[in-house]
């Protein structure tokens, strides 16, 4: 079982985060994934980039880049299954870019 907390930073858009947010919990939930294994991750973040990918052709966002590797975690925590995942997002029509931060523990 996975022990999940998320944090955030300049979301402008409740609505949409809580889509993403849903999107991400169905998916992290619904497949047995061992985050300590890198294939896995980028399994995930490929699945994260095909949503996103669909909110830039739908005209909601104009960027994204999501981090769930040795850029934004440490090595060490992520064998110990200890692993952040980020999404950053820059809406249309938004000077700010949105992050939000999954912080996953097996």
């Amino acid at each position: 079982m996975l022990n999940l907390s998320v944090t955030t930073k300049s979301i402008n858009s409740k609505s949409l985060f809580q889509e993403i947010d849903k999107v991400v919990r169905d998916g992290m939930f619904s497949v047995d994934l061992s985050w300590q294994d890198e294939e896995n991750r980028e399994i995930f973040v490929s699945f994260l980039n095909s949503v996103m990918h669909e909110y830039y052709e739908n005209g909601v966002i104009e960027q994204w880049k999501i981090l769930c590797n040795n850029l934004n975690n440490n090595v060490e925590d992520m064998l110990q299954g200890k692993v952040d995942v980020d999404i950053y997002f820059k809406q249309r029509n938004c000077l700010n870019t949105s992050r939000i931060t999954y912080s996953i523990l097996e």
